[in-house]
């Protein structure tokens, strides 16, 4: 979330992360959305094992 450029007040959402889990590894895949408006895999990390972890991972990134 992030304020609106030429409406402070008001608040915009875009999505930017998100993660999807793959049952038969008990993991979680971590994706990032580009310019190009497509999810692309995240490279630093592409699967953690617990949603928190995922959680942490976009807290870190800048």
């Amino acid at each position: 979330m992030r304020p609106a450029f030429e409406r402070p007040d008001e608040v915009i959402e875009h999505p930017f992360a998100k993660a999807t889990y793959v049952k038969s590894t008990n993991t979680w895949k971590i994706y990032w959305m580009r310019a190009d408006l497509k999810w692309h895999r995240y490279e630093p990390q592409a699967t953690v094992s617990k949603v928190e972890e995922f959680i942490a991972e976009v807290d870190r990134d800048s």
